[in-house]
């Protein structure tokens, strides 16, 4: 079977600055803006009268079913057309869906473009990392996950700080500024999107097949995203209503989450060489099991801040760890399938726990059973994980641990 190599542009010596900031781009539109923004779009739509709260919760939930369609999607179209071109439209997408929203409109055309935007950003998250990475030498990828990723955190960074600022300038400001800056960073790297490098067409590449390890891998994000929830969808209202915290000390927890983000993929790419990706995962899963369990028995502003940041770091590392083990148990021509699945998996998850987590919440009030249970999920991820690493240690007992992205 003819496997992807890199380009002989990827020999240079020198890191791949271009990909990785193309890369950043991509998931910072797709993601960053797409996903993490709408949330402070919403009390300002209810505000504005432009939507009551049914209609404004509604439109998110049709971004997430927009993103879970866009997971399943992009795998079988990418076999099919050309994935830089795709990359380039599902930009453009994304900033047309924010820019045609900068008016009143009805429901309806602001469902669509909710639902087009969560299509596109599934496709920019699936598709970005694996096309840059197959064409990089093998020693700078794991610095190359961690550029790339950091759109992330620069998405949720703006959605804490500067969109706030532009929405002082009305709905329209927000929605231009946000249109306008996913636009310039689309035109700016148009031309950055490297041709497919496999010696096979995208259509007859061989289907990855989803062993116990991987099957394994897939839990483990899963448990990421349970153990994810309680931060990204409680914490600001646990901090003001549970706690009695200001809003001013809320949002500056919540800054810290988006700073933790920036600086967690870069972590993740420091663990997968330093200790091997499945090590890595384990380790993150456990730091992140310790912030839940910190946020129940201490209400210390240094211990609150602690988890925050814990949190938004550890999560985004097992995004970059994540990618990588992908890469080495599928190889890179079947790494862009499995990410797709680990994503779908992802998303599915972190909706399903939310809707029950609400449930929960209003059954008992208590944002502590939130956070214990995700605590528990995550120890019990955790375990599993170190189950699997003696399964193969025991399967492959004079194998070295692999630290790189190489085929298992």
């Amino acid at each position: 079977m003819a496997s992807i190599q890199p380009s002989a542009s990827a020999k240079s010596p020198t890191f791949p600055w271009l990909f990785g900031f193309a890369g950043l781009s991509a998931i910072w539109v797709g993601v960053g803006f797409g996903r993490f923004s709408f949330a402070q779009f919403i009390p300002a739509l209810v505000q504005a009268g432009w939507f009551p709260v049914a209609e404004a919760d509604y439109l998110g939930a049709s971004n997430l079913v927009g993103y879970l369609l866009g997971s399943v999607l992009a795998g079988p179209l990418a076999r099919r057309f050309s994935v830089p071109w795709l990359i380039r439209l599902s930009m453009l997408t994304a900033s047309l869906g924010f820019l045609l929203c900068a008016r009143p409109g009805p429901f309806v055309w602001f469902a669509f473009w909710r639902f087009m935007v969560g299509v596109v950003g599934a496709f920019l998250m699936i598709l970005a990392a694996p096309t840059l990475l197959a064409q990089t030498e093998e020693s700078f990828r794991h610095r190359l996950r961690g550029l790339i990723f950091t759109g992330l955190g620069l998405g949720i960074l703006f959605s804490a700080g500067a969109l706030p600022f532009l929405l002082r300038f009305g709905l329209t400001g927000g929605w231009l500024g946000l249109g306008g800056l996913s636009l310039l960073l689309t035109l700016a790297f148009w031309g950055a999107w490297p041709p497919p490098v496999s010696l096979l067409r995208a259509d007859e590449l061989p289907r990855a097949r989803m062993t116990q390890p991987l099957w394994i891998l897939l839990l483990l994000y899963c448990g990421s995203a349970t153990g994810l929830v309680p931060c990204t969808v409680f914490w600001v209202d646990y901090l003001v209503r549970g706690l009695h915290l200001s809003v001013g000390a809320a949002s500056f927890n919540w800054i810290l989450f988006g700073l933790g983000s920036l600086v967690g993929p870069f972590v993740g790419s420091w663990l997968g060489p330093k200790f091997g990706f499945q090590n890595g995962i384990l380790i993150s899963l456990s730091g992140m099991a310790g912030a839940n369990l910190l946020a129940i028995f201490s209400q210390n502003a240094a211990a609150l801040a602690l988890s925050s940041t814990a949190v938004g770091t550890l999560a985004m590392s097992i995004v970059s760890l994540v990618l990588g083990r992908s890469g080495q148990l599928a190889g890179l021509d079947g790494q862009r399938e499995v990410w797709g699945w680990m994503t779908a998996a992802f998303s599915l998850t972190q909706a399903l726990v939310a809707y029950a987590y609400t449930y929960l919440f209003d059954r008992t009030g208590s944002y502590h059973l939130l956070f214990g249970i995700s605590a528990g999920v995550l120890v019990a991820g955790v375990l599993l994980g170190l189950f699997d690493s003696r399964i193969e240690k025991k399967q492959n007992p004079l194998k070295p641990q692999m630290h790189t992205d190489s085929h298992r």
